[in-house]
């Protein structure tokens, strides 16, 4: 829950060490302005700029032109090998084993499908995939998974569906939604799947219109696949009897869309830099009790968590010095219009209670409410 009283906030990284000031002729400090992300990220950034038509609408190309690279993500176990590297279905690129982008990275365009498709691609630039959600087991009949495709006012939903039984055939394949938020969202466009065959994934659409004047907060959707069943020889193919099929309705998990999907987690250089550097008249300041955690690792993973963004100088990581002492957290990211976010927090067990004292820092105010919002 929310409480009261003044943030403390936590000290910047380094600013316990002594001051240096270093006088850098203006030429030099041009050259040596640092760049907002790495090599590896920036030529993955110009090569998805360049796949999607940014080379022909005649604009100059600028570090804010380009779409945005998100910081690889650590392995998930579970799952097959699209969902079980969470950065690659994201549209990040393969990663090498200490967690950065490799050089020769190959790079996965996760809104590929998205632009493939005349009526999706006049919606304009994808800003961000999530990763796939599974809205089903893995051993169901049929299985079905989410990406949620993030533009600047849109929302693209893609359902990957997979048949797994032999003997059937899917036709005209589509998902039925319903929106806890209409006031947030308006469904203008479905695309059905035309047919699915044993074992061959094939993918259905959802596009939502997002309402610019309502503040973005979770939302829910009651997911529903609808399609025909025709009904076929295993071993050939060939349809057996009535070649129109019969109707089916397949409910499937709830779908969520949070206002950290809308987050991409990417680094904004030197943290403190980009801190001083980005005026604090649009700061939010926070103070909550997190009553659900009694540990400092389980409060930091959650808070990350909860606002989709990039830990910053390894602060995700709990040092335990003292016991009961607080824990600085540091976050960077850019939200969906590329607005850049920066937060610094501090987490403390005390008395029992973990309170999280929290600033939020854009040139947005909106944004930085929305992010702040985010904790729950």
């Amino acid at each position: 829950g929310r409480r009261g009283g003044e943030p403390m906030e936590p000290p910047l990284p380094g600013e316990e060490e002594e001051e240096v000031t270093n006088v850098v002729p203006e030429k030099a400090a041009m050259l040596l302005e640092p760049l907002p992300m790495s090599f590896a990220h920036l030529e993955k950034a110009v090569k998805l700029y360049a796949a999607h038509g940014g080379v022909e609408d005649g604009q100059p190309l600028s570090i804010d032109a380009l779409p945005v690279v998100e910081e690889p993500v650590a392995p998930v176990a579970k799952g097959d090998a699209l969902s079980s590297n969470p950065s690659v279905a994201a549209g990040g690129a393969a990663t090498t084993s200490s967690g950065g982008l490799s050089a020769d990275a190959e790079v996965v365009d996760a809104a590929a499908a998205v632009y493939a498709i005349p009526e999706l691609g006049e919606l304009g630039r994808v800003f961000r995939s999530c990763a796939p959600v599974e809205l089903t087991e893995s051993e169901t009949e049929y299985v079905v998974k989410c990406v949620k495709h993030i533009l600047d006012g849109h929302v693209v939903l893609q359902f990957d569906v997979t048949n797994t039984i032999a003997e059937q055939q899917l036709v005209d394949v589509s998902m039925k939604v319903e929106n806890s938020e209409p006031e947030l969202y308006d469904e203008i466009l479905s695309i059905k799947c035309d047919k699915l065959v044993y074992g061959v994934q094939g993918s259905c659409f959802v596009v939502l219109a997002r309402n610019p004047e309502a503040p973005i907060s979770h939302a829910s959707f009651n997911c529903e696949l609808e399609f025909r069943v025709v009904e076929v020889d295993p071993d050939t193919g060939d349809i057996e009897g009535d070649e129109d099929g019969f109707e089916e309705n397949y409910p499937v998990e709830t779908l969520d869309l949070n206002t950290a999907d809308y987050m991409a987690k990417v680094s904004l250089g030197d943290f403190r830099r980009a801190w001083e550097t980005t005026p604090n008249d649009c700061d939010v300041e926070e103070k909550f009790a997190l009553q659900q955690f009694k540990k400092l690792e389980d409060a930091v993973e959650n808070v990350i968590e909860f606002l989709g963004m990039q830990p910053c100088d390894g602060s995700d990581k709990v040092q335990h010095a003292k016991k009961g002492a607080p824990h600085p957290l540091y976050l960077s990211g850019k939200f969906v219009g590329n607005v850049p976010v920066l937060v610094r927090a501090m987490l403390q067990l005390d008395s029992s209670q973990m309170i999280l004292r929290i600033c939020v820092r854009s040139q947005d105010e909106a944004v930085s409410r929305m992010v702040a919002d985010c904790i729950r």
